[in-house]
C-alpha cells in the first residue's frame, strides 16, 4: 500500500525546528518592540527639552507645566495626569513628564521597563550637568540594558529601582 502522509518522526522534527526558531526569534522580537517604544518617546522629549530652553531664555526660569510650552500638537490624545510636583501626560505608548523638581524631561515606556531623561538643570541625586541625557532600565531587565548600551550609554549607577546609563 502506498500512503501519502507524514510519519510521526517527521512531524516531531518539524515541531522541534519551529520551537527552536521561536526560542531564538521571540527575545529579539521583544527587544525590538521595547526599542521601538523608547524611540517613539525620544523625539517628544527632545522637542519638550528645546521648548523648555526657549522658555528659559524668554522668562529666566523653566516652565512647570506643558501648557506654558509650545508642544501641544505631539501631546494630543494623551491624558494630563500632572500634580504639583510632576507635570505628566500619559499616552498609549508611554508617559511624558517634567519631574524631579522640574529638573528633567522624561519619557517612560508603557511597560515601565525603560526610560529616557534629558536634564534641564542639575539634580544632586543624579550627579548630572544640565543637558545630560540618561537611558534607565529596571535592574533585572537585560534586554533593556542592552538597548541603553546600544544607544551609546555607559553605565553610571543603579539603585533598587533603576540602572542608569549616561548617553553621549
Amino acid at each position: 500500500m502506498n500512503k501519502k502522509a507524514f510519519t510521526l518522526i517527521e512531524l516531531l522534527v518539524v515541531v522541534l525546528i519551529i520551537g527552536i526558531l521561536s526560542a531564538v526569534a521571540l527575545p529579539q522580537y521583544q527587544k525590538a518592540v521595547l526599542k521601538a517604544r523608547l524611540y517613539q518617546g525620544i523625539p517628544l522629549v527632545e522637542s519638550i527639552y528645546q521648548a523648555q530652553q526657549a522658555y528659559y531664555l524668554a522668562n529666566g526660569t523653566f516652565a512647570t507645566d506643558f501648557d506654558s510650552l509650545d508642544v501641544s500638537a505631539p501631546l494630543e490624545g494623551c491624558q494630563d495626569d500632572g500634580n504639583a510636583y510632576t507635570a505628566k501626560y500619559t499616552c498609549s505608548y508611554g508617559a511624558i513628564m517634567l519631574n524631579y523638581g522640574f529638573s528633567n524631561v522624561q519619557f517612560i515606556d508603557s511597560t515601565g521597563a525603560i526610560t529616557y531623561m534629558h536634564f534641564l538643570k542639575e539634580n544632586p541625586s543624579f550627579n548630572n550637568e544640565p543637558g545630560d541625557r540618561y537611558c534607565s532600565t529596571k535592574p533585572d531587565n537585560q534586554r533593556a540594558r542592552e538597548i541603553c548600551q546600544s544607544m551609546g550609554g555607559t553605565y553610571a549607577w543603579e539603585n533598587a529601582n533603576w540602572a542608569h546609563y549616561k548617553l553621549n
